[in-house]
């Protein structure tokens, strides 16, 4: 299995109990976002649970076409409580890259 795109690999070691935390607590808000947002494209288009990861591709593993893809970012934004812009959306190319946009916004 390919690593998913929003990986943390770090080349400097954890120094601190503090900074593993976070770490931690990082990679936890990513697959927790990871899993909510796997649920809604499965409910949404019928997509088999197996077949979708952070690297499923939307339109083309998925068949996403324009409206498709509006109707799972709405659904994602009423089950975040955030906002997507249109210039977000069409940036989208993966599931990974809909899941770092969620946890970018969770940040803020």
């Amino acid at each position: 299995m390919a690593l998913p795109p929003w990986n943390i690999i770090s080349a400097n070691p954890i120094k601190d109990s503090k900074e593993y935390f976070e770490l931690s607590l990082h990679l936890k808000t990513v697959m927790s976002v990871f899993d909510q947002v796997k649920e809604i494209v499965v409910a949404k288009i019928g997509a088999s649970p197996d077949t979708v990861e952070a690297d499923t591709r939307l339109n083309e593993d998925l068949g996403l076409d324009d409206l498709d893809t509006v109707e799972l970012i709405f659904a994602i934004e009423q089950n975040f409580q955030i906002e997507i812009t249109d210039e977000e959306t069409q940036k989208f190319r993966t599931v990974g890259d809909i899941v770092d946009c969620v946890v970018a916004k969770a940040k803020k």
